[in-house]
């Protein structure tokens, strides 16, 4: 069965130039092309099954990293490809950690687009070379402001992020610190929002350096 994919581009004109290009391919069934986030919505909670949606990432209702965030809580099976003009390391970086599993320049040729459709359908993540540099770049600086952040925690934060840099569970780490799954779901959101990350592996980071496991 063809990969099913779907488009949301704000811009009418390269949208319909996309799904031509990937229409002329013959290799993918176009589910659907939209405009705003409130189509995307619409498209997905009334069933419309695919595999890849395809995001721009400068969008005026919702940013694609706003959109990369809720596709995969809502919606995680379904790989999250960002095309967009947006070639900066932090909008890279950014739009990956916030669910996307991969990223391709606007500018770039058919065949890398047919190989990131392909990748990420594959369970992988894509990134030209060119990409990953940026990326790499943009992590580094991440981790160097990161590493020179100055932020006090309460004991019971200082414990949850000890446990945090094991390899349990949040349901593990509640029943360890004797606490409900939201109590440490709060405690999750204090930590990452005094760091202002995303991930535990970020958290994992800056615990190390820190001497707080």
């Amino acid at each position: 069965m063809k990969p099913r994919l779907g488009l949301i581009d704000d811009q009418v004109l390269i949208r319909k130039s996309i799904v031509g290009l990937l229409d002329a391919m013959d290799e993918y069934n176009i589910i659907f092309d939209v405009t705003t986030f409130v189509e995307l919505e619409k498209k997905l909670n009334d069933n419309e099954v695919i595999d890849v949606l395809l995001m721009d990432i400068k969008m005026p209702d919702k940013s694609g990293f706003d959109i990369a965030l809720w596709m995969k809580d809502k919606f995680p099976l379904i790989a999250v490809l960002a095309l967009s003009s947006e070639t900066d390391g932090y909008s890279i970086s950014k739009v990956i950690k916030n669910g996307a599993k991969g990223f391709v320049d606007k500018g770039a040729e058919p065949e890398e687009l047919a190989l990131a459709i392909e990748t990420v359908m594959n369970g992988d993540a894509f990134l030209s070379q060119k990409d990953l540099n940026k990326f790499s770049s943009a992590i580094q600086n991440d981790l160097n402001e990161l590493m020179n952040v100055n932020v006090t925690f309460i004991d019971r934060e200082l414990e949850f992020i000890k446990l945090c840099c094991t390899s349990l569970s949040y349901p593990e780490i509640a029943a360890k610190m004797f606490l409900s799954d939201n109590s440490v779901g709060s405690y999750r959101i204090s930590v990452f929002t005094k760091l202002r990350i995303n991930t535990r592996q970020e958290l994992a980071v800056y615990a190390a350096k820190n001497n707080l496991t």
